[in-house]
């Protein structure tokens, strides 16, 4: 029987994240996009993890509210934008995106970068979409950006191997080396990605850190139909950050749910 992630798995990540993602921007201009003409209702992250993507739209000029169930993400997340100078534009929130009630609707709830595919059955997919979408304002959206399995799923051939997935020398000049070792069950839909992070410090100490996770991955159909089912109409259907249509290889899959 498969023993489900707890918190305390996602706040391994947030020591680590950063690290490799505070560069990735490629997503930044389309959110940017889809937040410009919210105006007072605002935006609702799910899975905001420690901010990536909170801090710079906020500084576009979004409100914005952050939900993620790790206390440790979010920590950072509280950090950076106290940092940035932007907490009269975020509210953050320590909950569980399948339930939560926040009292108010909004002019975009978003989830980034497969967060959705960290929930590992389709029922609880199903409990986090349909949570979000009585969480739109009507004529607002709901927008998920997930990796298309017909691209992003790796092969036979891959699985169980061990490659260097990310390479970091920081300013003191220790270094983070990211392992990964992946395997799939295909009948589950899931992909079991087993993360070994190597923390250098200048001497050449090794200290080396486990943080497992697993992704239940959607074809467009069932996401399309997941979207439909909780009463939003779908809108768009992207296969790229550049907003491009959907087809078969597209390396993302972007569905833009809209309230009646």
């Amino acid at each position: 029987m498969r023993t489900p992630l707890t918190v305390s798995d996602f706040d391994r990540f947030a020591k680590y994240y950063d690290d490799e993602h505070a560069s990735y921007t490629e997503d930044l201009p389309m959110w940017e996009g889809f937040a410009r003409h919210v105006g007072e209702d605002g935006v609702l992250e799910l899975a905001c993890g420690t901010g990536r993507l909170l801090v710079p739209l906020a500084r576009a000029g979004a409100l914005l509210t952050g939900v993620d169930v790790s206390p440790a993400m979010l920590a950072v997340a509280r950090e950076k934008v106290s940092r940035a100078s932007q907490d009269a534009r975020v509210t953050l929130v320590e909950a569980d995106m399948r339930s939560y009630d926040l009292g108010r609707q909004f002019g975009l709830v978003m989830v980034g970068l497969n967060s959705l595919m960290h929930l590992e059955t389709r029922q609880a997919q199903r409990e986090a979409i349909e949570t979000a979408a009585r969480h739109v304002r009507v004529g607002g959206r709901f927008v998920i950006d997930i990796f298309n399995p017909d691209d992003g799923v790796p092969d036979s051939a891959q699985e169980g191997q061990v490659y260097l997935h990310c390479l970091k020398v920081r300013t003191d000049q220790s270094q983070l080396l990211h392992f990964q070792s992946l395997s799939v069950d295909r009948g589950e839909q899931l992909v079991t990605v087993t993360n070994y992070y190597d923390d250098v410090d200048g001497d050449g100490l090794v200290r080396r850190h486990l943080a497992p996770f697993r992704l239940r991955y959607l074809a467009v159909g069932e996401l399309e139909l997941l979207v439909e089912q909780s009463g939003l109409r779908i809108e768009d259907l992207y296969g790229s950050y550049d907003l491009e249509p959907f087809r078969h290889g597209s390396p993302r899959i972007i569905i833009v749910g809209r309230r009646r």
